[in-house]
């Protein structure tokens, strides 16, 4: 798997990259855009497993997110920095990914509701 190889990973912050890198113990910079990248960004943060670059509104826009192109490298940069620079970002991230793998698989919990709800196999549906 690449992301292993990192030693940060810059996104939007979307769940598969996130779960992807921290899986493997990698911390990230994010930049949300939408939906759900929002929430996993500050989380993460909140973690000290990532840092989170706040996307700009443009004043022409409203509602539209966007990063102002002027600045946007520099702080990226500065992110990656600081991610690169300060050893407790990968160790958080280290300790997610620890506690991920600790997580039991999804055979094993469908065994186990299988077994605490006397299913035998798998569920047929009902006709009409």
């Amino acid at each position: 798997m690449c992301l292993a190889e990192a030693d940060v990973v810059v996104c939007h912050g979307g769940s598969g990259t996130v779960c992807g890198a921290l899986a493997v113990g990698v911390p990230l910079v994010m930049v949300p855009s939408f939906a759900d990248q929002f929430e996993n960004a500050r989380r993460i943060a909140d973690t000290g497993a990532g840092r989170t670059v706040e996307a700009r509104t443009a004043p022409e826009t409203t509602n539209q997110p966007h990063l102002d192109e002027e600045h946007a490298s520099r702080r990226v940069r500065v992110a990656v920095e600081e991610v690169l620079s300060n050893p407790s970002y990968q160790q958080h991230a280290g300790r997610l990914a620890r506690e991920m793998a600790a997580w039991p698989t999804a055979k094993v919990v469908l065994a186990r509701l299988s077994a605490q709800t006397n299913i035998a196999g798998p569920i047929q549906r009902k006709t009409p």
